[in-house]
C-alpha cells in the first residue's frame, strides 16, 4: 500500500519500454543506420526483420540520422541493455562505434559503409564492381565523355564505387577528370544538382553514372526539363535497383544491390557469434573459430535508359 501511494504522491511511470529491452535483451538483435529514407533502406529493413525472425531473434531499429554522436549514444544504450548483437551502417569516417563495441565485446557485423583495411566482422557489397559494371557498361556502348554523381566521399563505399568506375574507364582508355565528378548525398534533390552542375560548367557528357537510383532519377528529370532526351541524347544509370527503377519514363538501367542476400548474411553471421560466445570452454588454448567477411556481388540490371552512342 505504501509502494502504491508513493506512486500516487510522485506521479511515477515505469519506463515499459526500457524494461521490456531488458527482459528481452538476450534475444534482441539491434540495427543501426544512417536513415531509412527511400525504398532501398525500408526494403533492407524489411529484410533484416525476416532473417532474424526466422532465427529466434526479435530486432529493435536505432536511426543515427547521420550524426556519429546519435549513433554512439544507440550503441551505447544497446550495450547497457545486453544487446544479444549489433548490425551497423556507419556515418562515416568520424564513427567511433566500433570501439565501444569492441570495448564491450558485444558481437557485431558492419554492413554497407566498412572501411578499408578495416579487421572487423563485416557482410557488404564489392562497391569497387558496382563501380565497375557501370562504367564497363557504358563504355561498352561506346560512350566517352561520362560523368559520375557520387555519394559523399567520406562515406567509404562511395569512395569504393568510384575507384571501379574510374579503373575501369582507365581500362577502356577513358579519362575520368575531376570536372566531371559531382558530389552528392543520394538524394534526389542531389541528382538534379548534379546535372545543372555538369550543365552550367558547360561540361559535355553522353552519360552519367549515379551512385544510388534516386540520384539517377533527380538526374533524368533535371535532363528532361532542359528537353535532352533519355537515353537519346544522354544515357543514365542507377545503382540499388529499388522498384521506382521500373516506375519511371525511360525505366532506368542500375547496378542491383541484393539487399536480402546482405541482411540474412549478416543475421546468420551474429547468430553464429552467439552460438560460439554461448559454448562452454574445455581449456585456455582451445582455438577461436574465425568468423568469415562476406563479400556480397552486384549485378547489371539492363532496362530503358541507357543506349549505344550514334
Amino acid at each position: 500500500m505504501r509502494v502504491e501511494r508513493a506512486i500516487k504522491e510522485t506521479g511515477y511511470r515505469p519506463n515499459l519500454l526500457a524494461r521490456s529491452l531488458r527482459l528481452k535483451s538476450g534475444n534482441l538483435i539491434g540495427l543501426v543506420v544512417p536513415g531509412l529514407q527511400g525504398r532501398g533502406s525500408s526494403f533492407f529493413l524489411s529484410c533484416i526483420q525476416e532473417a532474424t525472425y526466422e532465427l529466434g531473434f526479435n530486432l529493435i531499429v536505432g536511426i543515427s540520422r547521420n550524426d556519429v554522436d546519435i549513433e554512439a549514444d544507440l550503441v551505447d544504450n544497446y550495450i547497457r541493455n545486453h544487446i544479444a548483437g549489433v548490425i551497423l551502417s556507419r556515418v562515416s569516417d568520424k564513427s567511433r562505434v566500433i570501439e565501444i563495441l569492441e570495448d564491450a565485446n558485444v558481437p557485431f557485423v558492419v554492413i554497407d559503409r566498412a572501411f578499408e583495411h578495416e579487421s572487423v566482422p563485416k557482410v557488404v557489397l564489392n562497391n569497387y564492381r558496382a563501380g565497375e559494371l557501370a562504367a564497363r557498361h557504358l563504355a561498352g556502348l561506346g560512350h566517352v565523355k561520362i560523368g559520375c554523381i557520387s555519394g559523399d566521399l567520406s562515406i567509404p563505399l562511395c569512395r569504393e564505387r568510384l575507384n571501379g568506375f574510374h579503373d575501369e574507364l582507365a581500362r577502356h582508355g577513358i579519362a575520368l577528370a575531376d570536372e566531371d565528378v559531382f558530389i552528392g548525398d543520394f538524394g534526389y534533390d542531389s541528382g538534379r544538382t548534379g546535372v545543372q552542375h555538369f550543365v552550367e560548367r558547360g561540361t559535355s557528357l553522353s552519360a552519367i553514372w549515379a551512385q544510388n537510383d534516386f540520384m539517377a532519377i533527380g538526374a533524368i528529370w533535371e535532363l528532361q526539363s532542359r528537353g535532352i532526351r533519355v537515353p537519346e541524347d544522354l544515357s543514365v544509370v542507377g545503382m540499388d535497383d529499388m522498384d521506382v527503377a521500373r516506375m519511371i519514363h525511360p525505366e532506368l538501367t542500375t547496378i542491383k544491390q541484393p539487399f536480402d542476400d546482405i541482411a540474412r548474411a549478416a543475421v546468420n553471421k551474429i547468430a553464429k557469434m552467439r552460438e560460439i560466445a554461448d559454448r562452454p570452454r574445455l581449456g585456455d588454448d582451445e582455438e577461436a573459430e574465425e568468423i568469415h567477411d562476406e563479400v556480397i556481388s552486384p549485378s547489371l540490371i539492363l532496362r530503358r535508359s541507357t543506349a549505344a552512342t550514334s
